[in-house]
This record gives C-alpha cells, structure tokens and sequence, in this order.
C-alpha cells in the first residue's frame, strides 16, 4: 500500500524545486513537484513562483533527512571555497 504525498519543503521557484527532486530521485526516492499559489495556468508562466516538493509520507523522514545532509554539505563547501580566497 502506498501512502499519501506529503509536503518536504517549499522553494522559491520551479528550478530550485526540481534540483531537489533530482537529488532525491538520485536517492532512490520519488518526489513530485507542483506550485503553490494557485497552480498550473493561473498566473501564467509560473516557474518563477514558489513550489512544493512532495515525497511519500513513509519516506518523508529519510528525504528530509538527505536534503538537509546535502544543503549542510554545500553550506561547507561554501566555506572552503571562501577561506581560499
């Protein structure tokens, strides 16, 4: 039985939304995208609007658990790139 989608995380727009549902889908985990404020058609071209990232309410904790991992391993790779200069 699968269970329902729940939300991971919202992004400010398509782009950063779908990056993420890649580093997941590189997990192993199935994600779906959809923007937030109204859907598809109502504003347009609306990739520049917020989207929400869902996964699998049973894979939840472990997707949350990779993007953070992965968000704090960029968040050090940053710094190293910084202390270089």
């Amino acid at each position: 039985m699968s269970e329902l989608p729940v939300l991971l995380d919202t992004f400010e727009n398509e782009m950063l939304a779908r990056f993420w549902a890649g580093v997941l889908e590189g997990e192993g985990i199935p994600s779906m995208v959809q923007p937030q404020m109204g859907g598809y058609g109502m504003w347009g071209h609306d990739s520049f609007i917020p989207h929400g990232l869902y996964v699998s309410g049973g894979q939840a904790d472990e997707a949350r658990a990779i993007v953070a991992s992965q968000r704090e391993a960029g968040r050090d790779a940053e710094r190293d790139t910084g202390e270089r200069s």
